[in-house]
């Protein structure tokens, strides 16, 4: 991804830049569901050490709020209630997101929702260093 987001990014993207991955990633055509929810913001950042995805959920709480991995895919199902002159309705909201198991560990995700913000970080896998082993002529 870090490879998408370098050219897409640059100057020689031309009419591409990250606005489009705004675009894409907060379309409801790539959610598992139809998202009620009009004023989500996904913001997304690659490090070596980790990736970082921290999604806007207002209004939701930890009770209406569902993660769940499945081999390299996290699901995130959530809902709220919504107050308004002409009644209480029921949003939902519904999206997932691919990792690349060579890269990224998703057995170790972590996920907090603090003041209506859903923070995931997915730590990198360790590469383990390349051991090197002289060997003994017999």
């Amino acid at each position: 991804m870090s490879k998408l987001l370098s050219v897409l990014g640059s100057p020689r993207a031309g009419r591409y830049s990250s606005d489009l991955l705004d675009t894409f990633f907060n379309d409801p055509f790539f959610s598992l569901g139809k998202s009620s929810f009009t004023d989500d913001k996904v913001r997304f950042n690659q490090q070596n050490t980790q990736f970082t995805c921290e999604i806007d959920l207002p209004g939701v709480t930890k009770d209406n709020l569902k993660m769940t991995v499945e081999g390299d895919q996290v699901y995130i199902n959530a809902s709220r209630n919504i107050t308004t002159s002409g009644g209480t309705k029921e949003e939902s909201y519904n999206r997932s997101f691919g990792f690349d198991s060579r890269v990224y560990d998703v057995n170790l995700l972590d996920a907090t929702l603090e003041h209506g913000v859903l923070r995931i970080v997915v730590p990198s896998i360790k590469k383990a260093k390349k051991e090197v082993k002289e060997i003994v002529i017999k």
